[in-house]
């Protein structure tokens, strides 16, 4: 490793790693200059349950996370052009903000912001994977004119905006693992600019401090099976078809809820679902959840997910909620699969 050999090799250090919002105000006055931005898209990302995963750790190994995951986020922002900028990492919280430069139209910016998001979905594994399974991400999005300058004491860059407070309110509103974008930011967008079924259907909400606000909640497709029963033998039987017969990854779930949460949050290429749980010794029947969940994915999403029953003995032949049935008893037999449309 390369030592430091003087002070002046330090300080050329820190200037090549000069912050990008520094360069934005090395021509001003930055202490008391004030800069209007009129086609600014604004993201706000946060860690689901990082309360919780923070109570089990010791605030060194929460740094060393964070560190963590701040590069994370920051080496996915730098794929996309020098008009992207992380403004604040406080706790668990990260606002990125694309249009501080006033060169480029709104709706670069707000396309920009939108594939950040998705990329940033697409890889909840790498988050779960450096914090915990039951971490996820939340994730906001608006477009709207905001103010930026410094503060002192200490000195530092700040926004301001009633369109960050949007914003904010929005990321509240969404589910883990998916992206709340108000219906404004995708008027910047040609309707066919996302073809697949990432973007779900507009809905309307009152907001505290905002008020009726219409937006889309935004889900990325899961390329892994969800497999649901709360005998984990089962799910590792299936998980061994999956992928030594059709070359299909999978995930587990050992509860309805979960499994109901998990189905809400991302697009499973399939869920097969045991249709009897048992919780303290009393038998949970799987099909009213699933017609909830189907009520619930015809008012947020454009898709149906493709569902899978499985059981030893269940007539099925007039159930039009799922997509498919194998035979527990029979989970060898590869047709079982095939007639489903798994090859």
């Amino acid at each position: 490793m390369e030592c430091i050999s003087s002070e002046t090799d330090s300080n050329n250090i820190i200037q090549k790693r000069q912050n990008s919002i520094d360069k934005l105000y090395l021509n001003f006055d930055s202490a008391h200059h004030i800069k209007l931005h009129k086609n600014t898209c604004i993201c706000l990302i946060d860690i689901v349950n990082y309360s919780k995963w923070c109570s089990k750790h010791s605030p060194l190994e929460i740094f060393h996370t964070m560190t963590a995951y701040n590069d994370f986020i920051c080496d996915i922002l730098s794929k996309y052009g020098e008009d992207i900028h992380k403004i604040e990492l406080v706790g668990d919280s990260i606002l990125i903000i694309a249009g501080l430069t006033n060169n480029l139209p709104i709706y670069i910016n707000c396309f920009n912001t939108i594939c950040i998001a998705k990329n940033i979905l697409s890889k909840v594994h790498f988050i779960q994977n450096l914090f915990d399974s039951y971490t996820s991400l939340r994730i906001g999005i608006h477009v709207g004119e905001i103010s930026s300058g410094f503060i002192t004491n200490p000195h530092k860059f700040q926004v301001f905006g009633n369109n960050i407070n949007i914003t904010s309110r929005l990321e509240s509103l969404t589910l883990p693992g998916t992206c709340c974008i108000s219906s404004s930011s995708l008027t910047n967008l040609n309707s066919n600019t996302f073809k697949d079924s990432f973007i779900g259907k507009e809905q309307i909400s009152l907001l505290k401090g905002v008020g009726i606000i219409k937006y889309h909640v935004c889900f990325t497709f899961n390329k892994d099976v969800l497999i649901a029963d709360d005998n984990d033998t089962t799910i590792t039987m299936y998980q061994n078809v999956l992928k030594s017969k059709f070359n299909l990854q999978s995930i587990r779930s050992n509860t309805i809820e979960q499994t109901v949460n998990l189905m809400k949050s991302y697009i499973y290429t399939y869920c097969i679902l045991d249709i009897h749980f048992y919780l303290n010794e009393e038998q949970e029947h799987i099909i009213d959840y699933i017609k909830s969940f189907r009520e619930w994915e015809g008012i947020y999403r454009n898709t149906r997910q493709k569902i899978i029953l499985t059981s030893t003995d269940y007539d099925v032949s007039n159930l039009e909620l799922i997509d498919g049935y194998i035979d527990k008893s029979n989970m060898f037999n590869l047709q079982h699969y095939n007639n489903v449309g798994i090859f």
